[in-house]
């Protein structure tokens, strides 16, 4: 956990710098295997980016389940950073875990208003 929290720390910081303190983080999402396909996640991640949208704020979320980024990409996310767990644990014996920071940007059309 440790390592966790210093790694993503600096991992948003440098993806993100200070724009995070204005953006929606989407956190802590996961749903049962049982629950999956129901169409759950995407409400409740929409849910956060339409409120993004409605409040002129982008969204973010970190992932470590990479099997993940393609739905996180067909809800707008796109990958900005990508770091790894368990590298620099002496303690950990698997291999290390990839971690995603993904963003949403505000939707906006060709003249640049938010649609």
């Amino acid at each position: 956990m440790n390592e966790f929290q210093k790694k993503l720390g600096a991992a948003v910081q440098e993806a993100l710098g200070s724009r995070v303190d204005s953006m929606l983080e989407v956190g802590g999402l996961a749903t049962l295997p049982d629950w999956q396909g129901h169409g759950y996640a995407t409400a409740l991640i929409r849910t956060v980016t339409d409120n993004g949208d409605r409040t002129n704020r982008s969204c973010w979320l970190g992932s470590s389940n990479t099997v993940n980024r393609g739905f996180y990409r067909s809800l707008g996310f796109e990958i900005v950073h990508t770091f790894q767990l368990g590298d620099d644990n002496p303690d950990w014996h698997e291999k290390p875990v990839l971690f995603d920071i993904m963003v949403r940007e505000l939707k906006q059309d060709a003249t640049g208003d938010i649609v």
